[in-house]
């Protein structure tokens, strides 16, 4: 074995010359490195959520968290656009809207419609500057579970022999009676790619059989079968055909050095993407047992071994069936470099550098540069082979790169490392220590550095029902996605295990993740390149874009466009047409809730007869297929731990089901009943008593340019004509007529001034008595509300005479958290039955430096226990994650 000297960078002896030059090279490399996260900041995205997983009809509650890794705490000068999706199984967007990351608090919720089919959902955000990037990996995703107990069937999938050629499904309703002789339509789909397709009925089981043979064996994992009864469609994965078990092998710092100890991480997989534990051992080329390994955490683990000059290696591994799997390991590069740690502790890690038989003893210079969270906190440089002891004081909380240059001052060799520090002390104190029903519960707060310090921060809270809502330490949370998966590759399982304590058993597990998953998010060569970045990529502002035509669809040249805010944000914007006719509004922040008035005029200054089409509000993202691989990953990401969550969730609502005599608080849960279709947007509707004109019957005249509203009005039961007037029940005044008050998008206007173009209207509701009392002495000739398809539903066009209103879609209005106040004997004593699943949501709670930050809720009726989880980030860039229980256990 070689003679391993021990140096201290700063005992290293050189020639003046040799100095100066070492450090030029260095701090060039360092000042690179600086001047490229200064460009380029790398941005990450955390969005917690009142909890992991829902009932169609309930709303989602989350609060963003944007960072910029180079800098503690909040990323508050790049970014204004944050983009939030809900996306589902089909790659189609159901819920979409912009934070404001500069001048919000951040929130936002997603209504979940009660049509909403059960599966997985995929919640992404992302701003436009992370866009730019090449690599995806540091856009926010995660997997939202909707469970749906109005029409949920639960499938079961299995082959029916050993030929693989036909699986058999069977369907179960809600309470998981089976659901006999109905019609189901299933699709086999390869990659997203049907194959075949077919109607058929289930039998008197339940079931029906679905033939696989056009599927190959070894194409089993990539397959789905898609199934569709009524409204329900799911996805089921095919059950995987082979039980082949992948296994990598990934020496330490990338290469094996002989006549050193070699340290060699696996991990083995199975093909469902879950660890397998594994062993065997590592043979010669003379079939000499030279070590023996057995993995240790979810299918990983590590081996040991000192490789001699010219030999070479095969691990087996010995399936539990007396089988056999044997994989090369690489061969040792008599010019290779490797870089390892050796020794690790709270205070120091000792870095080894080792060289290939064709350098040791050589006099090579080599350069070691640590990197964490866009800084450098180390960096040195030594000769031959040597150990150094690195300082980890000053190092974030994170992962940490650790790179070896050779004398080019080119990279060889890199290991990443995960650096745990001292996190503030969170206190959530109880003024109880249990409680019984609608009582109230107030929370004291309290974050403090190691010192004892008060600090300030910005957090997330949710208190959630134990008894439906299973809380799982081993599943995702804040500090897994802003400090351990944004740079790792490949699937991470169990993440929260990760950070549940600091015992020895955990941080060596956690460096095998190190050692298996060892990739970060940029490269040095990209550094060098700044190819990684799109540089074109500019937040900004909102804008509002569109285009001037006539009525034969040619665009309107140098056509004077004015834009006016009629909220309290009130401004007005002018701009002039192009050539094609488009204007353009840039620089402009408004809400969803924000009324405008588009003016248009020609060259000469005067109104006219013009068509105007605005475009919708631009997502910069469409395909997520890389992120949402239905046949291979939904199920995955999901997790083991996580389903079984939505299992404890799921059987809950079986039980609720059985128990017709409930009535529920229907903010929270939607009792299960038939679906109404609807051909309008219902919670835009003002009145239950009104009359509706829906899209359907608009759309029969849309057709026909020379078709009005007024054409429309004949559908109005108890609606009378006398010429261009429309009244309704008789109703006149000794003046004559009077008009009925005509509100496009929560904008007053009048009949001649008003006449959206029928492809526009989404629904027309109809106030023709007590109900127009609402509009006052305006609405006494009735009220006709015209809801124009919104900017989410795509090109909003208007036929228009010189002015216009419209609504579009901006940035998101944050809508409170339903909580109940149990304040009066009245209150407390209702029979209405309380049992919500999130008992408590808020989502911009901040603590400063002397008082702490007070929380208020009342409980809930069903005895058991709540879990508080808090998560959030400290003024300091401390990355925090707790949870806390409450009892709520007296009757």
């Amino acid at each position: 074995m070689r003679t391993l000297y021990i140096l201290l960078f700063c005992l290293f002896i050189f020639s003046e010359k040799s100095q100066a030059q070492v450090r030029e090279s260095l701090q060039d490399l360092v000042d690179q490195f600086y001047s490229y996260h200064k460009d380029y900041p790398q941005q990450k995205i955390y969005i917690h959520t009142d909890k992991p997983y829902y009932l169609a009809g309930e709303e989602m509650y989350g609060r963003v968290y944007l960072v910029n890794e180079g800098r503690a705490g909040f990323d508050s000068t790049r970014s204004k656009k944050i983009y939030v999706e809900l996306i589902n199984e089909e790659d189609s967007v159901v819920e979409r809207t912009i934070v404001n990351g500069l001048y919000s608090s951040l929130n936002f919720s997603f209504p979940l419609p009660d049509s909403l089919c059960a599966g997985n959902y995929l919640l992404r955000a992302y701003t436009e500057w992370m866009t730019g990037f090449k690599d995806p990996d540091n856009i926010f995703h995660t997997y939202i579970y909707v469970f749906n107990k109005t029409d949920h069937f639960v499938s079961g999938l299995a082959y029916t022999d050993s030929s693989l050629a036909t699986v058999r499904i069977q369907l179960q309703d809600t309470l998981k009676k089976s659901q006999l002789r109905i019609p189901v339509h299933y699709e086999v789909m390869d990659d997203q790619k049907m194959i075949e397709k077919a109607d058929i009925t289930t039998n008197s089981n339940g079931d029906f059989l679905v033939n696989i043979n056009s599927i190959p064996k070894e194409r089993r994992d990539h397959a789905v079968i898609k199934i569709k009864t009524g409204s329900y469609e799911t996805f089921l994965r095919l059950p995987s055909s082979n039980d082949d078990v992948d296994v990598q092998f990934l020496p330490e710092g990338g290469s094996l050095v002989n006549g050193v100890e070699n340290v060699v991480a696996f991990k083995a997989i199975e093909k469902n993407g879950l660890g397998k534990d594994v062993r065997g051992y590592v043979k010669d080329q003379n079939g000499v047992t030279v070590c023996n390994f057995t993995s240790t955490h979810l299918g990983m683990g590590k081996f040991e071994f000192i490789p001699g000059t010219g030999s070479s290696y095969t691990a087996v591994v010995q399936r539990d069936d007396g089988r056999t799997n044997s994989y090369q390991l690489d061969r040792t590069n008599n010019y290779d470099y490797q870089l390892s740690v050796t020794a690790k502790s709270n205070a120091t890690m000792t870095v080894r550098i080792a060289l290939g038989d064709s350098l040791y003893n050589k006099k090579k210079v080599t350069y070691l540069v640590a990197t964490s969270h866009s800084g450098v906190y180390f960096s040195g440089r030594g000769i031959d082979q040597y150990e150094v002891n690195i300082p980890l004081k000053d190092f974030p909380e994170g992962i940490a790169q650790l790179t070896i240059f050779d004398s080019t001052m080119s990279p060889v060799s890199e290991r990443i490392v995960f650096i745990h520090q001292a996190e503030p002390n969170v206190d959530i104190a109880a003024d109880k220590k249990n409680y019984g029903k609608r009582e109230k519960v107030t929370l004291k707060l309290r974050t403090k550095d190691v010192d004892g310090k008060l600090l300030k921060g910005t957090y997330s809270l949710s208190v959630t029902d134990d008894h439906v809502v299973n809380h799982d330490g081993d599943a995702e949370n804040i500090k897994t996605h802003l400090l351990l998966s944004p740079y790792l590759k490949g699937y991470i399982e169990e993440p929260g295990y990760y950070f549940a304590n600091e015992n020895t058993t955990t941080m060596n597990n956690l460096d095998l993740v190190m050692l298996t998953h060892g990739w970060s998010r940029f490269g040095w060569h990209d550094i060098e390149s700044n190819a990684v970045v799109n540089s074109s990529i500019k937040d900004s502002s909102l804008s509002v874009s569109g285009k001037i035509t006539n009525d034969k669809g040619i665009p309107r040249d140098d056509y004077a466009v004015s834009l006016i805010s009629q909220s309290d944000n009130f401004f007005v914007k002018t701009d002039t047409t192009n050539e094609k006719g488009e204007f353009n509004f840039t620089g402009i922040d408004y809400t969803d809730s924000t009324s405008f008035v588009v003016q248009v005029k020609n060259p000469k200054g005067i109104n006219e007869d013009v068509h105007i089409s605005v475009d919708s509000l631009h997502f910069p993202l469409n395909a997520t297929s890389t992120l949402f691989d239905v046949a291979a990953t939904s199920h995955l990401q999901i997790g083991v731990t996580s389903q079984r969550g939505i299992n404890y969730y799921m059987n809950f609502m079986y039980d609720s089901l059985k128990d017709n005599e409930k009535i529920r608080v229907l903010k929270e849960v939607i009792v299960a009943r038939t679906k109404r279709k609807t051909f309008f947007d219902d919670p835009r509707r003002v009145s239950p008593a009104s009359y509706i004109i829906t899209s359907d019957v608009i759309n029969r005249y849309a057709w026909n340019p020379r078709s009005s509203l007024f054409d429309l009005m004949h559908f109005v039961p108890g609606a009378t004509f006398s010429g261009d007037h429309v009244s309704f029940f008789g109703r006149n005044t000794i003046n004559g007529e009077t008009d009925p008050l005509i509100i496009v998008d929560g904008v007053r206007g009048t009949a001649g001034a008003v006449d959206p173009g029928l492809h526009d209207i989404d629904f027309i509701e109809v106030l023709r008595g007590g109900e127009a009392a609402i509009y006052g002495l305006e609405g006494g000739g009735g009220v006709i509300l015209i809801n124009t398809k919104k900017g989410k539903s795509g090109v909003s066009n208007f036929t228009q005479k010189g002015i216009k209103p419209l609504q579009l879609s901006g940035y998101h209005v944050e809508k409170n958290f339903y909580s109940p106040k149990y304040e009066t004997a009245e209150s407390r004593q209702s029979k209405i039955i309380d049992d919500r699943t999130t008992i408590y949501w808020k989502g911009n709670i901040v603590t400063d430096s002397k008082l702490p930050a007070i929380i208020s809720f009342y409980t809930a009726d069903t005895p058991t226990t709540y879990t508080v989880t808090l998560e959030g980030i400290t003024e300091q860039g401390d990355v925090l994650h707790k949870t806390f229980p409450i009892k709520r256990t007296l009757q």
